[in-house]
């Protein structure tokens, strides 16, 4: 596919890019969609032709409260470390809970839920369609409503791959991230087909051809959060899932996906660097261990520093005079001495051995 191709699709995908879920009024005589989101929600699998994934989901009809209440559980998932007793007694308490998030689910979207059934939650009826779904549809041929659908539908059968959530917080908030990774994927998949394309024409312009209009409103969620660290957490949920997704399913298709999802022990590490060969972890298992971008923003106050693709473990505590410790592990040696340097800067005490590093300050973490 040519360079040009590749830009028109991705100047179509961000169509919504910078405008909201919520529609604007229609144009008269749009060829809109008739079906209502039971029958939509059917024609997905079909529809796939990436096989992304075309395995059957009870489609179930629910009203906006629970389809709310369903999509804030993926945000529970996504703060689960920060949430988890040994992390209190580091951080305090999270600041915000998973249902203040709530809201920022549009209240007509479907969603796939985190636990209970295997299922795919839609509304009665299709919410009102407007010049938005026209535009989207004479550009893409479909509408938003259709990607979101087909993101739920993948979010629900990669769940089914993933098994039940891992009593570990941070594989959890790991998992919950690649799930999410998984509905965006699909949600591109759909328009980018509708388009007469495929995810393999467009490589690694993929995340480039995100248009935020499948799994979680990325910028409503993320601009949400006013402490770093939840901000943070949700970053990495709503972005880094999607690198991981891809680069598997670019590297062997739809079954090299699946089988990375069903490998269990991915970290958040591993999402910022999915080709990198595992390692055995040098740190201590259990404690307070938060993920490399809610880590760098604790320790630095951003949450993408250059050194963040290369941190691999973090452990955090509470020393008893009330100070708080934390050792890290990277990559390389120059990861270490790059986020040493940034760390001090910040007010920590550092010590650097190698490609690990430890720092201490008095007092709470924030």
């Amino acid at each position: 596919m040519t360079r040009g191709r590749v830009a028109v699709l991705l100047a179509a995908c961000a169509v919504a890019l910078h405008a909201p879920r919520a529609q604007d009024a229609p144009e008269a005589g749009a060829p809109l969609p008739t079906a209502g989101p039971l029958d939509l929600a059917r024609s997905i699998p079909p529809r796939l032709r990436t096989q992304l994934f075309r395995e059957p989901v009870a489609v179930r009809v629910a009203g906006p409260a629970e389809r709310r209440a369903a999509a804030a559980g993926w945000i529970g998932e996504a703060l689960a470390a920060l949430a988890s007793p040994a992390c209190r007694e580091v951080l305090g308490p999270l600041p915000v809970g998973a249902d203040a998030f709530a809201a920022a689910w549009p209240e007509g979207d479907p969603v796939a839920p985190p636990d209970g059934a295997i299922e795919l939650l839609v509304p009665e009826t299709l919410p009102a369609l407007g010049a938005r779904d026209v535009e989207s549809l004479e550009t893409r041929g479909v509408i938003p409503f259709e990607i979101m659908l087909a993101g739920e539908w993948a979010r629900a059968v990669a769940r089914r791959h993933a098994g039940p959530p891992p009593a570990d917080p941070l594989l959890r908030q790991a998992r919950a991230a690649r799930l999410e990774g998984v509905a965006r994927l699909a949600g591109i998949a759909l328009t980018v087909q509708a388009s007469g394309l495929s995810l393999a024409d467009l490589g690694q312009e993929v995340l480039r051809s995100d248009a935020d209009e499948a799994g979680w409103p990325r910028a409503a969620l993320v601009g949400q959060a006013r402490d770093p660290v939840v901000r943070a957490a949700l970053r990495a949920f709503a972005e880094d899932g999607l690198r991981w997704a891809a680069f598997h399913f670019l590297r062997g298709g739809v079954d090299e996906l699946i089988a990375a999802i069903e490998r269990p022990g991915v970290r958040p590490s591993d999402l910022l660097g999915p080709g990198r060969a595992p390692r055995r972890p040098a740190l201590p298992e259990g404690g307070c261990r938060i993920g490399p971008r809610p880590a760098a923003a604790l320790l630095v106050g951003d949450d993408d520093p250059l050194w963040v693709d290369e941190l691999l473990e973090d452990r955090w505590r509470r020393e008893a005079g009330g100070g708080t410790a934390v050792s890290l592990r990277f990559e390389t040696e120059e990861a270490a001495a790059e986020a040493a340097a940034d760390a001090r800067r910040r007010g920590w005490e550092v010590v650097v051995e190698g490609a690990a590093m430890r720092a201490r300050r008095d007092g709470p973490p924030r």
